[in-house]
């Protein structure tokens, strides 16, 4: 049995794989959602349905950590998601991947401040360098991007970013909380609202 120290580096080192392999799938959706010839409603009701079928089999298989139902907070979270992915398809078919990238880019920042306001955790000189270097970068992809940005997929993408932002704190907040409860919540909320402006089959 390995001691606290190993295990904590252990559980970091998943960690910043698991936010590299994210960061890396999450890069792709914007070029997956251009190739689609159909609308962002249509997309996010066919996403959310598989992903929430994928999700309720697992969660009955396999079963859930901390319950197979959220509780009121992990109900709070799957609210926040919904507001994400209701978000992140308009955001992609309306402003320019490169406007996209840099906004999304942004939400360690807003993770940072709403950590440090709400957890009070420390934010040390290297996390503001940190925080300076991603809105310089994000700036100048913004201003360097074609015409393809638009101002209203600018501020899906805002509200993306800044969803995520607040999820990851709330689960920071209540580590408790079963996620893959929330995240099928989350999805089945959004079929239940795109099924109302998706095209029939």
């Amino acid at each position: 049995m390995g001691s606290p120290t190993s295990v904590i580096e252990d559980s970091h080192g998943k960690g910043l794989l698991f936010i590299a392999i994210s960061a890396v799938a999450w890069s792709t959706a914007g070029l997956f959602v251009r190739v689609l010839s159909l609308d962002a409603w249509t997309i996010l009701f066919w996403r959310s349905v598989f992903a929430a079928a994928f999700l309720a089999t697992h969660l009955i298989v396999v079963g859930p950590r901390h319950g197979l139902l959220p509780t009121r907070r992990g109900m709070i979270v799957a609210a926040c998601l919904s507001l994400s992915m209701l978000a992140f398809i308009p955001a992609c078919q309306l402003t320019s991947i490169a406007s996209g990238a840099a906004i999304y880019a942004t939400t360690p920042v807003f993770t940072t401040i709403l950590a440090g306001l709400w957890l009070g955790e420390q934010i040390g000189p290297g996390i503001v360098f940190a925080v300076v270097l991603i809105i310089a970068g994000s700036c100048v992809l913004i201003c360097g991007s074609d015409s393809g940005s638009n101002f209203v997929g600018d501020a899906f993408a805002i509200v993306t970013t800044f969803m995520n932002a607040v999820v990851t704190v709330l689960i920071r907040r209540h580590r408790e909380q079963s996620l893959l409860a929330s995240m099928c919540l989350a999805n089945i909320l959004v079929s239940l609202v795109s099924m109302c402006f998706a095209a029939p089959l």
